[in-house]
This record gives C-alpha cells, structure tokens and sequence, in this order.
C-alpha cells in the first residue's frame, strides 16, 4: 500500500508540473564509452525541464543495436520552484569491432528543437583472459601511474598529484587502496580522494580506471623522484571440488561456502620526476609575502565618518587557488595619522578558498581625509610573474571629539615629551571713578548687615571669574568633568560584561575621557605608553604603571585581536575585576599628574 501511495502521489505532482515550452535540455549518455564486443553500455538520453517528453529518435547505426531498457524520472523542488527531468535508458550491444559515433541530431518538443552533441564510442575486437588465475598473473594485467596537472612547478605552488589503476575489465578491487614509503621531501602532500574514474585504452587493450587525487604543495626547489607503491586487495574466484552430498545434492554446501577470495597485492607505479623551481627575484614587490596562484583581493572599512580615537575596522577579503596557509594579510602601517592594531584572520574557508582578515586602526587627529591605498602582492604562476591588486584610497570622514577640547602642542627644548600650551583671553579693566564721596550711615541698619552685599558680591565675582577661566581654558574644564564621565564610562562597562568586546570598549573609553585632560594627550594618542611614560615622570610607582599597563593591554586584545579573543569565561574574569581595580588606579594616577 505504501509503494502504490508514494506511486500516485509522484504521479500527482508531475502532473502539476508546468509545461514551458522552449525550457528544456537535452544530453546523450554513453557509459562506458569504450568497450569490446560481447560487452554492452547503457546509453541514457536525459531530458530536463519539460514535461510529457517523447523519447527520441536515436540513429540506427551499423554495428551497434540499441534495445530499450525503461526510464527514469526525477523531481526536484528548489525555494519553490519545482523542476522535473526523464531519462529514456537503452542497453547498447557492439556487434563488430570500430569508431561509433551517435550524433549531433535534432530533437523536437512542442515546436522547439534542441541541438545533440555527438557521443564517440570505441569498440574493440573480443578478447578473453583465456581462463587463467588472475592471481597468478596481477603485475601484466594492472598497472599504476602518477601524474600531474601541470608542465613547471614553483615553490610554494599548489598542484594536483593524480594516481591512476588501471585493471583489465574482469578484475574487481577492494574500495579502499594505500601508498607505501610515499613520504617524498619538498612537497606536502594531502590525503587522496577517489574522483570519477572511466575505460581507456592503452597498446590496444581496454582498462577500467580508478582515480585518486591529493593537493600538494611545493615547499623546496629541486628534482623529487616519486615512485611509490600501491597496496589493493583483489578479489579472485576460487576454485575447489564440489560437496557431494548424497540427500541435497552436489550443491547444497556450496551456498554457504564463498567462492572468492581477497588477496592483497603490491602494485608498483611508473615513476614521476618533478622538477620544483625556485621563484624569480626579478619584479618580486617588496609587499610580496609568498602567496603563488591566482587570487581576487577586496577592501572594504566601516564605520567611515568618526570621531578621533575611535577605531575604525578595515576588512580584507582574499580569494583564489593556490597556497592559502601562506597568505598574510595586507595590513595598513601605522603612521602619524593612524594608530593600527595588528591583523587578525577571522574567517577562512578552504574549499572555496577565501581568508578574510579585519584590521582595526585608530585615526590621531581630526581632518584625515582617506585610508591609504592598500595592496596584495602574488605570484601567478599561470603567466610566471608578480602581480599586485591595490584597493583605494578610501574615503572617510575624522572629526574632533567636542567633549575633549583640542590642545596646543610644542616641543620643549628640554624634553622630547610635549607640554599644554593654555591659551589666554585678554582681561578688560573696568576704569576707576574719578572722584570717591564719603556715604554716612544714617539708616539705622546694623553695621554687620552692610557686609552681606559684599559677601555676595565677591561670591558672585569669585563664581564667574571661574567661569570665565574655564571658558578660557577649556582644558581645565574637561579636567573637572573627567572624572565623571569615567565613572559613567565604568558602569557602561559593568552593564555590558556579557559582551566582553562592548565592555572593553566602554571601559577604554573611560580611559581615555580620563587620561585625555589629565595629562593632556589628544584622543588620538591615548595608549599605555603615552599615559604610563608621563606618570613615571611623574613619580609614580612601577607596580602600578605595571597594572595600568595590563589595563590597556587587556582593552586593547579584547576589542582587536579578533572575534574569538572575548569568548572565554577567564576573559569576563578578568574584565570584571579590571572594572572593579580601575578607580582606583584613576584616583591614585591623578598625584602623579604633571
């Protein structure tokens, strides 16, 4: 019941299949396409995306006969869209030995034609092993052979190693075969993998071949001889006198008794010798760091428009054929303009071959107009010289921080440190009255009562004049606010501990508010070696310039040193108690300030 429901519910669904006219493709199949006579091959005519196709109208040809051998239906259904394809089978019996070929012929669908690639077909005299034991004759009917896909070999090229069995037809192997004292220096070689194989012929004889093909790369230069051998187990009919069994028959035991054997067998190949290159130092760029094939190479940054100190993620994206394990990414160096952080690889996929690296860089003042243009230098081994991708420059926008007030650097001559220059306004003097008249007190108010004015006074004069000096000197003011804003900027980061990268970041921001108008670095510039020099100098203890060090350091891993670095329960750990540590580290930096 359950083979007739399956039946008619396939049944249903090909014929809710639309029919387009003009859709549809066609393919002729012979396999195996070399044989002799007394052997046959199926030959499948295969027709996609049309519904109620006819079968063809195949040529007769001399010599071969074509016996129908039923069809094949296949549905598929893709995001919805459902796909159908019949394929009309034929045994094709040789009856003489030559070159057949079927095709190129018309074939016609609701008033469409499609054109039919010929199939070549080789067909050779009979021939038999004769009745011998294959065992005892494995090395003339089996061989094996390496080769490789290409002519000249450079170092650090990656190539495919081919290995070939070739057995007459009739004698059947295990699945599984393996290469002895196959450990040649110079070359890395993969593990082999079992490709489509196919029937040839070689000095007049027909052989089945199985194919098996590794990934190698080259890592020396030189000539490497290979010739390993090919361990296989075959499978031979045994021969043994018949059971005579005097109530069931001459037969019976001979069911549960196997009539062939395995038996292993040393195969060797036909040798190989490969000649490594050593690569050209001519044209070699100076950025080139050992990638050979053919790659692509984009860039891409983001965010583009920030503020200065905040970091910036330029994302590389490499891929190609040829020696992924030897790529490294083409970073940006750092310079006055830019603070960058080493790259990190953070996606590979090897089969399809694609490394992807971020790089995050810090911009040191406002203004910068562009990321430099970036490069990736490779060798193609293809056309046998260097070439150089360059992606950019790339546009982006760096503004100032307006709640770090910009500062005024020069160079002491004393020091290669830089000081804050605090820039003044001019202070207008109201002018004196030119003549000051005696005021007697005649109101009756007590004399203590006349002061209180003039308390409020000087209050209200001491209160603007500081205004005024903050105004004037915007760093003395961000200097009274930064302690606030860190201490905004460390719950920030104990409310994100779950995100270990969000709360390294707000707790490097903290940092920076902090440090920035205490010792007057501008954002750009912040960094454990900028803070912790100015507080040395200062006279501040090496074991706490030590634990401001290490706060820094671990900010710093944990926002750039790619995406698996904050994955870790130790790495919350110890977040968690930096955050904890970090006021009072800011409250013991600020004695030490100069």
């Amino acid at each position: 019941m359950r083979g007739i429901f399956c039946s008619l519910l396939c049944a249903f669904a090909i014929a809710g299949l639309p029919a387009r006219a003009g859709a549809f493709e066609v393919e002729l199949e012979v396999s195996p396409s070399v044989l002799r006579v007394g052997e046959s091959a199926m030959c499948r005519f295969v027709i996609r995306g049309a519904q109620g196709a006819p079968p063809p109208q195949l040529p007769s040809l001399d010599g071969l006969s074509m016996e129908p051998a039923g069809t094949e239906q296949n549905i598929s259904i893709v995001n919805g869209q459902q796909s159908l394809s019949i394929a009309y089978r034929y045994h094709l019996i040789p009856q003489k030995a030559g070159d057949y070929q079927i095709g190129p012929f018309e074939y016609s669908f609701q008033g469409r034609n499609q054109q039919v690639a010929p199939v070549r077909i080789k067909v050779l005299p009979a021939e038999s092993p004769g009745g011998q034991n294959p065992a005892s004759s494995l090395d003339e009917w089996m061989f094996a052979t390496l080769e490789v896909d290409r002519e000249k070999v450079y170092v650090q090229q990656v190539f495919d190693l081919t290995l070939s069995v070739f057995t007459l037809p009739g004698i059947n192997l295990d699945r599984y075969l393996s290469l002895l004292n196959f450990d040649p220096p110079g070359l890395s070689i993969g593990g082999f993998e079992e490709i489509a194989g196919d029937r040839t012929v070689v000095d007049g004889r027909v052989y089945d071949v199985r194919r098996f093909r590794a990934r190698v790369t080259a890592l020396a230069p030189g000539v490497i001889e290979l010739q390993p051998k090919v361990r296989v187990n075959v499978f031979v009919r045994r021969e043994r006198p018949r059971l005579q069994d005097p109530f069931f028959g001459d037969s019976f035991f001979d069911v549960f008794s196997p009539r062939v054997d395995v038996r292993a067998h040393t195969l060797p190949t036909r040798p190989l010798r490969l000649q490594i290159h050593e690569l050209p130092t001519e044209g070699r760029p100076s950025n080139f760091s050992g990638a050979v094939g053919q790659y692509s190479f984009d860039v891409t940054v983001s965010p583009t428009r920030v503020r200065v100190g905040e970091p910036i993620t330029i994302r590389y994206r490499i891929q190609g054929s040829g020696n992924m394990d030897g790529i490294r990414a083409p970073a940006l160096q750092a310079d006055h303009d830019f603070r960058a952080f080493d790259a990190q690889l953070t996606e590979q996929n090897r089969n399809e071959g694609v490394l992807v690296f971020e790089q995050a860089v810090i911009p040191r003042r406002p203004g910068l107009p562009e990321i430099p243009a970036l490069s990736f230098s490779f060798f193609n081994p293809l056309s046998e010289r260097y070439e150089t991708l360059v992606r950019g420059p790339i546009p982006i926008a760096v503004e100032s921080d307006p709640a770090t007030p910009a500062l005024a650097m020069r160079p002491r001559s004393d020091q290669t440190d830089w000081e804050t220059i605090r820039g003044t306004d001019l202070v207008y003097l109201k002018p004196a009255p030119k003549i000051w008249r005696p005021r007697s007190n005649n109101s009756g108010v007590p004399p203590f009562l006349h002061v209180l004015p003039a308390i409020g006074l000087l209050a209200g004069a001491l209160f603007a004049r500081r205004r005024e000096r903050l105004e004037r000197d915007p760093l003395a003011s961000a200097r009274r606010r930064a302690p606030r804003r860190a201490r905004a900027g460390l719950d920030r980061a104990r409310k994100s501990l779950d995100d270990p990268r969000s709360a390294a970041a707000s707790l490097s921001r903290a940092l920076a508010d902090y440090f920035g108008p205490l010792l007057g670095i501008e954002p750009g510039q912040i960094s454990a070696i900028s803070v912790c020099s100015r507080l040395r100098a200062g006279g501040m203890p090496d074991a706490l310039c030590k634990e401001l060090e290490a706060l820094f350091s671990l900010c710093e891993r944990l926002q750039f040193a790619g995406p698996a670095a904050a994955a870790g329960d130790s790495d919350r750990e110890a977040l968690a108690r930096a955050i904890e540590r970090a006021p009072d580290l800011l409250r013991a930096s600020r004695r030490y300030a100069r």
